[in-house]
């Protein structure tokens, strides 16, 4: 599985899904349920890091049946099949399955070996007046296994998000404490820094990005700390957003560039893919959407993360205002493709939305008006 994980790191998921296919077929020479259903869960993973949609759901729930009566990987399974829910954008289908998860963890042993593979939906979604933007947080596979104590940190990260993903701020905000109290029980600074790194975007959404600057700072100084360069850079590439949203377009541009750098040297491809994402939102928000265009489909261009839909959102935003109707209409059409493909509701509808007002401009050959700094 760690030779998958690194595949996809350097952007060749395939080649991890066929590690997937050999991990299966070992658990079913191996012959016990165990086997079978730990090997399920890790496929159904590189399945969704693939890009593989429908493969990863059918082989979850197929993981999710062979792991009845396992706790372990039933908690893993569950938090799984919540991240893809939350990945396109279903709070509600996510909540009872992390509530699973919790239920599962409290059978297992606290003293089990790691059993938990650490995974995140890895985007969320902005908004700024009606220019839609994706947000990267995370790379989807966090690169670790962890036991029962982590695990309900990690879980209790998860449900953060879906209550933030739901407007619920201050839950949000308890369930993030909690996992803190959890990771810091445990002298644990890697799952510290990811705490404080959520934390950070909470705050970001909430509107206090002089607060979220402090938190991806202590973040990223804990990274540094560990050593962990790839979590180092994701984390400044929140801190050079929490600077964009704070006026500071020079510092914003310095933390995302250096941050780029820092994944391109490392050849962490879906990490650079986000890292150049949240630099044209930087871009965006201090008011140089001209700046983010080229970032974007830099970003694309990689081809490392697949089906992000609301990458293709922004820049149908970006070329809308430009006044570049004819391209953003098919950017429009390039986004609902990818959210017919994972079922996001959520985003069929803002495509829906924004193919309608783009629609109306290009009657009236104007364009659309941009978003202010």
């Amino acid at each position: 599985f760690a030779t998958a994980v690194l595949e996809v790191r350097l952007g060749r998921p395939w080649r991890g899904l066929a590690v997937g296919a050999e991990i299966a077929a070992l658990g079913r020479d191996l012959g016990d349920p165990g086997s079978m259903a730990e090997a399920l869960h890790q496929q159904s993973v590189l399945a969704w890091t693939a890009g593989e949609w429908d493969e990863a759901a059918r082989l979850a729930s197929e993981a999710g049946d062979a792991a009845s009566g396992m706790a372990s990987v039933r908690t893993s399974n569950e938090h799984l099949r919540a991240a893809m829910a939350l990945f396109r954008g279903d709070t509600s289908a996510a909540q009872p399955l992390l509530d699973n998860s919790l239920s599962a963890l409290d059978r297992v042993p606290p003293d089990a070996p790691p059993f938990f593979t650490v995974c995140t939906p890895a985007w969320s979604v902005g908004c700024v007046d009606d220019l839609l933007f994706p947000v990267f947080e995370e790379t989807m596979l966090a690169g670790r296994r962890v036991g029962a104590a982590q695990s309900r940190g990690y879980i209790l990260a998860t449900q953060a998000l879906a209550a933030r993903m739901g407007g619920r701020f201050d839950e949000a905000g308890l369930m993030l404490d909690r996992a803190l109290r959890t990771f810091e029980s445990l002298e644990d600074r890697t799952g510290q820094a990811h705490i404080l790194a959520q934390r950070g975007h909470l705050l970001r959404s909430r509107g206090d990005p002089a607060a979220a600057r402090e938190c991806f700072r202590s973040a990223a100084d804990l990274r540094a700390d560990i050593p962990d360069q790839r979590g180092t850079a994701i984390a400044l590439t929140g801190l050079a957003l929490a600077e964009a949203a704070l006026g500071d377009g020079r510092r914003a541009r310095a933390l995302g560039h250096e941050a780029c750098r820092m994944l391109d040297r490392s050849g962490d491809l879906p990490g650079h893919v986000g890292a150049l994402n949240n630099l044209a939102v930087a871009e965006v928000l201090t008011g140089r959407p001209g700046q983010a265009v080229g970032l974007i489909e830099r970003a694309m261009a990689l081809r490392a993360i697949p089906g992000v839909g609301w990458q293709y959102m922004l820049l149908a935003g970006l070329r809308g205002m430009s006044g570049e109707i004819a391209a953003a209409v098919a950017a429009v059409a390039a986004a609902r493709g990818c959210f017919e493909q994972i079922g996001d509701r959520r985003g069929l509808a803002a495509a829906a939305d924004l193919g309608r007002r783009l629609g109306v401009r290009e009657r009236s050959a104007k364009p659309m008006q941009s978003p202010r700094p």
